[in-house]
């Protein structure tokens, strides 16, 4: 009876979802805003940011966040990319200031709903993966920990490292991922994927190195899934990688992701595990110190 009403509250809550909106700098700028079923408690909050054309109600279907943060009583918030698109810093000539939306759409839900502040977390597939780590340099003081799906990191030209805040970083990514390859050429200021962790893995100070073989490819199974921690003996703040070998630009676990079309166009999915529920295990290990 409880996953009766648990699914039927998750359609419900999916026929009965709008769009709302704030106006930021001129601009109006809209959102879909899921709500805990029970929130007696202040309770946490997702930022999920779409992929570069891609906008906030496909990723709120794609990625099936809602499914897994329902039972949580977390709070999930897709906000919408002007033009489809996030400022992550790969267009230099881009203008949009999404590190400021951010900000101001997180202090509107803060104002208007049960959130506890030292709870606020954000991910991201693709263009918003990298968004996602722009707002881990940008805008660390807000979010206690953050994910990254089929993303790299980004350095704007000229950018400073100015904090000594360590960031818990989750990333997934495929090895065969075509849109975002997890090793290319190095470009003007984009990393790879092993420069990303290393990136993370230097400033959070993380000696240490574990990898779990949890799954393997097989006649009819054409990925497989690698888990990678980077971590130390005195600090909880690690650097987690989900490698899904022969796995292609997906949010993996995705029902959404395995029909024929997709798999033309993206590349292989892995229904090994499911982004969403491993991006909320993650998160839930921390906490945003001084923000209670």
């Amino acid at each position: 009876m409880g996953i009766l009403i648990e699914v039927l509250f998750t359609f419900i809550n999916f026929l009965t979802a709008n769009p709302t909106s704030i106006e930021f700098e001129k601009i109006e700028r809209e959102y879909y805003l899921f709500k805990p079923k029970f929130n007696v408690e202040p309770s946490p909050l997702v930022v999920n940011l779409h992929g570069y054309g891609s906008n906030a109600l496909q990723q709120r279907i794609y990625t099936q966040f809602n499914k897994f943060a329902l039972p949580k009583n977390i709070y999930v918030v897709y906000p919408e990319g002007v033009n489809r698109s996030w400022n992550a810093g790969i267009d230099p000539n881009n203008t949009i200031n999404d590190v400021g939306f951010i900000n101001a759409l997180l202090d509107t839900i803060i104002a208007n709903n049960n959130i506890d502040i030292s709870r606020i977390y954000v991910c991201g597939f693709s263009n918003g993966g990298m968004m996602t780590n722009k707002l881990a340099l940008e805008l660390n003081d807000r979010f206690a920990a953050f994910g990254n799906v089929a993303g790299n990191l980004i350095l704007e030209e000229g950018q400073s490292i100015d904090f000594d805040r360590k960031i818990p970083m989750i990333h997934i990514h495929g090895t065969d991922d075509l849109w975002v390859p997890y090793q290319r050429k190095a470009s003007r200021n984009r990393m790879d994927v092993d420069e990303s962790l290393e990136f993370w893995k230097n400033h959070n100070k993380l000696d240490q190195y574990s990898k779990e073989v949890i799954s393997t490819k097989s006649f009819f199974k054409k990925t497989s899934l690698n888990k990678i921690v980077f971590f130390n003996d005195n600090d909880s703040e690690k650097v987690v990688h989900y490698q899904v070998v022969g796995g292609g630009h997906q949010w993996f676990g995705s029902a959404y992701g395995s029909n024929i079309l997709m798999k033309s166009y993206v590349g292989r999915n892995n229904t090994d595990f499911h982004a969403s529920e491993e991006l909320i295990n993650f998160f839930l290990n921390y906490k945003l110190e001084n923000n209670e």
